[in-house]
């Protein structure tokens, strides 16, 4: 079968090829995993925890345990928990009670970003 070589619309003449740059990096990256030269981020493990906590039905103040481990994750928590989306007549001070606002699933959630947002900066 025979194929058509690409032509440019306002020559007329034949386009020249282009390198197919996705195959490029992808045989790369392929090439780099065989050789075990790739190495990828791991998520977090408070991330982690606190996902595998709430699927097996663990108890706000389990999850609020974890998630004090990591300073970053707790403050951002608080954080949340007090702005305008959530806040109620009151702020909240402590881990527990911001976890009870937001709920378990933002908690997940807003692990997962923090955890994904270190990865990058790191």
């Amino acid at each position: 079968m025979l194929t058509q070589k690409p032509m440019s619309a306002s020559t007329g003449k034949e386009r020249p090829s282009e390198p197919d740059n996705g195959r490029k990096l992808f045989s790369v990256i392929y090439r780099a995993y065989q050789d075990n030269r790739l190495k990828l981020p791991a998520v977090p493990q408070t991330a982690f925890e606190i996902k595998e906590l709430i699927r097996s039905g663990a108890s706000i103040r389990d999850v609020a345990n974890v998630a004090q481990r990591d300073a970053g994750t707790a403050a951002r928590l608080i954080k949340v928990a007090n702005s305008p989306l959530y806040r109620g007549v009151a702020k909240v001070g402590s881990l527990t009670d911001a976890i009870g606002r937001i709920g378990l699933n933002a908690t997940q959630n807003i692990a997962y970003v923090l955890s994904i947002q270190s990865l990058f900066s790191a």
